[in-house]
């Protein structure tokens, strides 16, 4: 492992400073281990036991979606062909992985058994695309669409079947990648105040589109917000020196620290169920590949995944449950 002096600055602000710190950085891969695939985003299973994440093994460029077992061992392709897969999201129980479909131009969400089976459509947007899920442990989803006549992407919330869809932000501005707060109380989101600008920040709302609240002041782009399970601290993703770098904030926004300092780019962080790991996607030898490090930043580790037996199935065959999901996943938005 590297150890680095600990790094110390601060953006100028409307009304405040930010410092950022890092302690120790550990060696990344060196330029002759390159990821062998393009391996991004990914996220553990609510119990920590699995990852989901989306590759393009098959095929350069065409990605799907994939689980393993925590340790690597075990993977598994859950989608294939020409239609890809992009940004997983787990539900509540473990038994359902939610991502986007990219079919004929346009995107809408999905859902397919973490076991296999059939992948269910969940949107259906006449105009726009749906993208960038959260489940919140309620079991109401919330997601970001272009389907209002402004073409901006905007956040909406739905029960996980796909009804029940109502607009939560109103605000003039781009809305995006939103992830539900432990209680499920609050969404962390992303808003860009303009096409033009490169600055985004990363703000809070409560799901019946009160209590919005700016989070980031950092006058970078922040982006991929994801909560810790305490509900206390929000990790996401910022450029700084021009490549994207894992941060993480406490939720009133009143300090922020940089974790990660890497020539290449960080993104998707989410924290494990007990909050002591974080784990992301980083951009190494001109691909993607999937890590995890402690929650300061340190014990940056690549997963190399093997290839295996399917996971235990489930007890309810996905194809009984794809029709059905379970209560628990069920319950509508908070109004």
């Amino acid at each position: 492992m590297r150890l680095r002096h600990t790094i110390s600055f601060a953006f100028a602000l409307a009304a405040t400073a930010c410092a950022w710190s890092q302690e120790a950085v550990p060696a990344e891969p060196t330029a002759e281990e390159p990821p062998v695939f393009d391996e991004r985003f990914p996220v553990w299973s609510p119990d920590g036991a699995r990852i989901a994440f989306v590759s393009d093994r098959v095929e350069p460029g065409v990605f799907h979606l994939y689980v393993a077992n925590a340790d690597g061992s075990g993977l598994t392709a859950l989608t294939s062909g020409a239609i890809a897969a992009d940004w997983p999201e787990w539900s509540p129980d473990g038994e359902w992985i939610f991502y986007d479909q990219r079919k004929d131009g346009k995107i809408e969400i999905a859902r397919v058994h973490y076991s296999g089976g059939e992948p269910v459509q969940v949107t259906q947007s006449e105009e726009g695309s749906d993208s960038h899920v959260s489940i919140s442990a309620k079991g109401a989803a919330a997601f970001d669409s272009n389907r209002e006549a402004d073409g901006l992407r905007k956040l909406y919330t739905m029960a996980i079947d796909g009804t029940n869809v109502r607009l939560i932000t109103l605000n003039p501005h781009s809305n995006s990648f939103p992830a539900w707060s432990p209680d499920g109380e609050w969404i962390a989101f992303r808003i860009r105040k303009s096409t033009f600008s490169p600055v985004s920040e990363i703000h809070v709302i409560k799901p019946d589109n009160t209590g919005l609240r700016q989070v980031t002041k950092l006058g970078v782009a922040a982006t991929h917000p994801s909560w810790s399970p305490d509900g206390t601290r929000i990790v996401f993703a910022a450029v700084v020196g021009g490549n994207h770098e894992i941060c993480v904030t406490t939720a009133d926004g009143t300090t922020v620290d940089r974790l990660t300092e890497t020539p290449g780019h960080e993104m998707r962080p989410t924290f494990s169920a007990d909050g002591t790991e974080i784990l992301f996607c980083a951009n190494e030898g001109g691909r993607f590949g999937i890590y995890k490090m402690k929650a300061d930043g340190t014990d940056i580790r690549r997963i190399e995944f093997v290839e295996g037996a399917h996971p235990p199935p489930a007890e309810t065959p996905p194809e009984t449950a794809a029709e059905s999901p379970s209560e628990a996943s069920a319950v509508p938005p908070t109004p």
